[in-house]
């Protein structure tokens, strides 16, 4: 019953702070809930995980296909998409970008972050360094899990 209120209340936009304090006054006090502000959170997390919006793949899949088609082809974006029609990973780079690394690619790193966006796909800039040792964007990647697979596709792509 808890959960699917969060999850209602997640769903109309109400922020973990005031879901806490309804469902704190609904129980007589916080102490009488059995789980915190952290549990809260980290139910959204997994509805947000569980939940992948196509209405969200389809325009930013038409965003990109806009921008390529603005740059006369300049700008780059591969998509995988694996079973159930999920974008499975993602890369793109732009014009500048591009260009960047016909310059400055004997040298390319990435760093990705953990499942910390809307749909838990680990995020990855990839980036370099110029001839003044700056750090430059050579492209940026998606991906639905983190092993050894997603990143050489990544890197291949």
């Amino acid at each position: 019953m808890t959960r699917s209120l969060i999850e209602l209340f997640n769903k109309s936009g109400i922020e973990t702070g005031k879901v806490m304090k309804f469902l704190s006054e609904t129980k007589g006090g916080v102490e009488n809930l059995g789980f915190s502000n952290k549990d809260v959170r980290n139910v959204i997390r997994d509805i947000r995980c569980r939940v992948f919006d196509s209405g969200d793949a389809v325009c930013g899949l038409l965003l990109l296909r806009e921008l390529q088609e603005n740059s006369f082809g300049n700008f780059f974006y591969r998509v995988d998409v694996h079973d159930e029609n999920r974008v499975w990973g993602l890369v793109w780079v732009d014009p500048r970008s591009i260009n960047a690394y016909k310059n400055f690619g004997d040298v390319v790193t990435f760093d990705s972050t953990y499942r910390t966006n809307r749909y838990c796909m680990p995020f990855i800039p990839i980036t370099g360094v110029n001839h003044h040792y700056q750090n430059i964007l050579f492209g940026f990647a998606l991906v639905r899990d983190e092993t050894e697979a997603s990143y050489k596709w990544v890197l291949r792509t």
